[in-house]
């Protein structure tokens, strides 16, 4: 359902900003 949807963005948003700020703290190189 919709509730499910907005669920799976929020949690794939949240994995992008952590992975980003895992990015910054060990220097790796986004593609």
């Amino acid at each position: 359902g919709l509730f499910l949807d907005t669920l799976k963005g929020a949690a794939k948003d949240v994995a992008g900003k952590l992975e980003g700020l895992k990015c910054k703290i060990t220097g790796c190189k986004l593609p």
